[in-house]
């Protein structure tokens, strides 16, 4: 993350300078934006927030290559609708099995998943029902609402929802944790690895959690193939600093219990 300049040339063409840091305080109304380096793409440049300069609010320029696919997870996890639309974004295109592969690290006996209207709520003319996941358990011969089976079912199917909608992307989850007991996991890390590399996809979480930086190192070790980080943010001097650790230094931070949270 850098801060620009926005200038305009005689055609009302507006680009961003990169400042150095002598030029901060020369600038009126300098702009935070970030860079994104996606293998051998040009690099992604945009704003890190809406700032007004004369009445405009500043977004990315029409020089600017376009969107890149992103999906996010909260900490809360994900509303019934966010559920549906995604559910909707992988159907029938062989992504699904993902899924099943993530519910089972938890809850074994899953067979199938599918999507039904919710009876709990109220039907009206105007208003589309929202949908639930239902799974088909063995031995069980009815389906069973997902949310029966607990918090981290749902938080592993959030999960993994988002991470297979992100192809060629980027997924942000915050709070990875949130809702997952400690020895799952690992296990669920291994997978985000297998399908990220397999998806294309870069992902970035934000934990608090020793257990959560555990199992990312073992899954990091385990898959040679793919690089994992982990960037520990702080405050240094009134500024954000961020310090990077690869995976033989963040192995030896678990091993030796070293505090990087």
């Amino acid at each position: 993350m850098d801060w620009y300049a926005i200038q305009e040339d005689e055609a009302g063409n507006r680009k961003a300078r990169l400042l150095r840091p002598e030029e901060y305080v020369l600038v009126d109304n300098p702009v935070p934006r970030f860079t994104i380096q996606i293998g051998q793409q040009p690099e992604l440049n945009y704003p890190l927030r809406s700032v007004r300069i004369d009445g405009l609010a500043t977004r990315p320029f029409s020089s600017e290559l376009g969107a890149i696919n992103c999906a996010y997870i909260g900490p809360n996890g994900l509303s019934e609708g966010q559920v549906g639309k995604l559910w909707d974004g992988i159907a029938l295109t062989g992504r699904e099995k993902e899924l099943l592969t993530a519910l089972r690290i938890i809850a074994p006996g899953v067979e199938g998943l599918s999507l039904v209207e919710d009876s709990r709520t109220i039907q009206r003319k105007d208003r589309i029902l929202e949908r639930i996941p239902i799974v088909k358990i063995a031995g069980i011969d009815e389906p069973l609402p997902l949310r029966s089976l607990g918090d981290g079912t749902q938080r592993m199917l959030g999960i993994a929802l988002a991470l297979v909608n992100a192809r060629d992307g980027i997924l942000l989850i915050d709070e990875f944790e949130n809702g997952l007991h400690y020895s799952v996991q690992p296990e669920l890390w291994q997978l985000i690895f297998q399908i990220a590399s397999r998806l294309n996809v870069q992902v970035f979480a934000t934990t608090h959690s020793w257990d959560c930086i555990e199992g990312f190192q073992k899954a990091a070790q385990e898959n040679t193939q793919e690089e994992g980080s982990l960037i520990r943010l702080s405050v240094k001097n009134d500024e954000i600093a961020a310090t990077v650790f690869d995976e033989e230094e963040l192995d030896i931070i678990t091993r030796d219990q070293i505090e990087v949270r």
